[in-house]
């Protein structure tokens, strides 16, 4: 395993280990993550078992693609997009919605929208409140990034 700190950087940016597996073909890069999430209101669940029935459920490719409602042109993924876990032994759900505006379109990956249900697990579901996280991906019809 051959590992590269990337702290040029002041403060340090992260680091990579790489030629990980039994072939070397694979690469872990650790960096900086500042989701734009916001807590709000106390739920009923918490903790990371509650998220993780959502996590497993949700797809979670690399591959940029449009999200959308009906009838927008070039939306691939329509929208709303709901995952629900069931706590069965409480009878209570935690359900997390991806969304975005009616006229818009949004270009991002799976894997955007599965780092910031991470993120809000992490920072408000732990703590017993539901979340958010907005900027995800970018407008698909200004062809300018947004952070997230």
């Amino acid at each position: 395993m051959t590992d590269v700190c990337m702290d040029f950087a002041d403060p340090p940016e992260g680091s990579i280990a790489t030629k990980i597996g039994k072939e070397g073909k694979l690469a872990l890069t650790m960096m900086a993550y500042e989701p734009e999430v916001r807590c709000r209101g106390p739920i009923v669940l918490s903790g990371s078992t509650v998220t993780d029935e959502i996590l497993r459920k949700m797809p979670a490719p690399s591959t940029r693609t449009s999200f959308g409602r009906r009838g927008i042109p070039g939306v691939r993924v329509l929208l709303p997009r709901t995952y629900i876990s069931v706590n069965r032994i409480l009878g209570r759900k935690l359900v997390a919605t991806v969304d975005a505006p009616m006229a818009t379109s949004e270009r991002a990956s799976w894997y955007d929208i599965w780092a910031a249900t991470v993120a809000i697990s992490g920072i408000c579901v732990e703590n017993g409140r539901g979340g958010s996280s907005a900027s995800l991906g970018r407008k698909a019809t200004d062809g300018q990034e947004r952070a997230g």
